[in-house]
């Protein structure tokens, strides 16, 4: 049932393992059944499991929160209720409306032009208001990402973090500024940040935070003003604060190049 009243004619249905305390990027799907007679069949052992749901006819609805059911030995059909879908937010939605309004130029035709400008409503490690401006004379590698990209969080965020690390001398000839947005618009500010990351800082990063500067967005304007579609996305940004194309290991190359010839500079 749509949240105005209108029954949904066909909805599709993922079955997952919730995430947990031990595992907060679980959420592991292990199935997906559509269905116009809102019957879903599935075959699974025992345990706890979470139910999300989409419409698929009309689309662009969900579950407002995946429908936990915990399934006993001697059950063999479970019944769900009603499900309430509600419009949600979505990437291609927004971008599509971007376009339609000439407002969407993908990043890479902004290469050689001045870094856009960033919308933050929070914010750590830099100012709040500050801008690429704030790093002139230094290589920025700006990341987008989401507490909904689980590959984000598992795995692109943890390699930066040993990058950053790594590379502690030359922190004076770089830096990494890690755009988090929220297009639900839940995340008002960096306590709601922090509670939401707890789980993950504790399992996924090794009880550590983020150590370079983390940027929140609750909305899609940012990623609307650079031309990003996808998370996960990085950019770089030159010491002139332009947007030249590349990504880590670009930068990783210019650091290697500027370290050799410092080195080799005679004194």
């Amino acid at each position: 049932m749509a949240a105005t009243g209108e029954k949904v004619r066909e909805l599709s249905v993922r079955a997952s393992i919730p995430s947990n305390e031990d595992s907060p990027l679980g959420n592991f799907a292990l199935g997906m059944c559509s269905s116009r007679e809102s019957r879903f069949e599935f075959w699974f052992p025992p345990g706890a499991y979470g139910f999300e749901v989409f419409g698929l006819d009309p689309p662009g609805l969900e579950l407002a929160k995946p429908h936990a059911i915990k399934l006993t030995e001697d059950q063999r059909e479970f019944d769900c209720g009603v499900f309430d879908l509600i419009p949600k937010p979505r990437r291609n939605n927004e971008i599509e409306k971007a376009k339609q309004a000439g407002e969407w130029h993908d990043f890479t035709q902004k290469y050689g032009q001045q870094c856009p400008t960033w919308h933050v409503v929070d914010a750590r490690g830099i100012p709040k208001d500050a801008q690429a401006e704030h790093f002139r004379g230094k290589w920025v590698l700006v990341y987008f990402w989401s507490p909904s990209c689980a590959p984000c969080m598992g795995r692109t965020l943890p390699k930066l973090h040993k990058f950053y690390e790594a590379h502690q001398k030359q922190r004076d000839r770089f830096e990494i500024v890690s755009i988090c947005v929220d297009m639900e618009g839940k995340l008002k500010s960096m306590a709601d940040f922090d509670l939401l990351m707890k789980p993950i800082v504790k399992a996924v990063w090794n009880g550590k935070a983020l150590p370079f500067p983390v940027l929140l967005d609750n909305s899609y304007e940012t990623m609307k003003r650079f031309g990003v579609e996808y998370f996960g996305t990085m950019l770089l940004i030159d010491p002139k604060g332009r947007l030249v194309q590349g990504d880590q290991s670009t930068l990783e190359t210019m650091l290697s190049k500027e370290q050799q010839t410092k080195t080799s500079s005679p004194k």
